[in-house]
């Protein structure tokens, strides 16, 4: 159900759940300072307690409230992509409730780009914990519409059209202002950062107990995701339909990772009675580059086959 942004304050204030837009998916939204809120998410979702959240604050100031060892890469990362999708991962203060962090000391936290987002922040006066409007595992919502059919209609929706980036945000910790790790790959890319933080940073990927979307399998689409990674894409495409395989959605993603990043969730959700598999074709320079990082993550984890030919 969509409803007024005036509507959906006063749910947040009364310590309901709403699916709010932001730059990156559409986040089921509530308050992180009422324990049966954060739950509520959690059972909504049907989200495992072991997989934090991350929290949305409207600023810097706000941030450096909920952390304990907020330092100078932190702040220039913030000052540099804040409001915008890069989510900090720092030791939590006690103003965290242990439910949104599982356990952990450590809490993901950043500042949303979407001006409905922020103003709700500002106005609410209160952090909110905002994972993806979508059940545990499954493909995550760009639009309004994905999440009434997620959720069959349930859940109070803001619409504040469609996600500009397209995938969640970029995951980095910088506890250790020496040597950063990257924990999941997003919108804002390793280049990006080092660029901000200077060549004697180490950065590293790596996962994270701490740190949500770290499960081999996530974003998992209805239908079964099928990627081929070929050598020649125009021969292998050629073949895959000269045997008429109407059953086969093939997914098209545009060749700017920026632009398909924006379409691969949309794509993933698309349902059609036929289709027995969706498939996606890259060539090895563009599944190997760097540029395609985030969407090459996304795609690992939702994908029921990955085949080099």
């Amino acid at each position: 159900m969509k409803i007024t942004f005036e509507h959906a304050l006063k749910l947040l204030c009364e310590g309901e759940i709403v699916a709010l837009p932001t730059e990156t998916v559409y986040g089921l939204a509530g308050r992180i300072d009422r324990e049966d809120t954060i739950i509520k998410i959690f059972e909504t979702k049907k989200r495992p307690l072991f997989d934090p959240l991350i929290i949305h604050v409207p600023n810097i100031a706000s941030a450096q409230k909920y952390t304990l060892d907020w330092n100078i890469i932190s702040e220039k990362l913030a000052r540099t992509f804040w409001p915008g999708p890069l989510t900090l991962l720092l030791k939590k203060s006690n103003l965290i409730s242990p439910l949104i962090t599982a356990d952990s000391n450590f809490v993901g936290i950043r500042s949303p780009q979407h001006p409905l987002f922020l103003q709700i922040l500002n106005e609410l006066n209160i952090p909110l914990a905002a994972p993806s409007a979508n059940f545990f595992k499954k493909t995550s919502p760009t639009n309004a519409d994905h999440v009434i059919e997620e959720f069959s209609g349930k859940i109070s929706v803001l619409d504040g059209g469609q996600c500009i980036a397209g995938i969640e945000s970029t995951i980095i910790n910088t506890s250790n202002p020496n040597h950063l790790l990257i924990h999941r790959p997003g919108p804002i890319g390793l280049k990006e950062i080092q660029k901000i933080v200077g060549n004697d940073i180490k950065i590293s990927f790596t996962t994270s107990e701490h740190a949500p979307g770290q499960l081999n399998e996530h974003y998992r689409p209805k239908i079964p995701l099928h990627i081929y990674i070929s050598s020649n894409v125009n021969h292998f495409l050629n073949q895959e339909f000269a045997n008429k395989n109407v059953n086969t959605h093939f997914i098209n993603l545009n060749s700017n990772p920026i632009l398909a990043a924006r379409e691969l969730y949309a794509e993933l959700r698309k349902e059609n009675s036929v289709w027995i598999k969706k498939l996606i074709c890259f060539s090895k320079e563009q599944w190997n580059s760097e540029n395609w990082t985030a969407i090459r993550n996304r795609i690992e984890k939702a994908a029921s086959e990955i085949k080099k030919i």
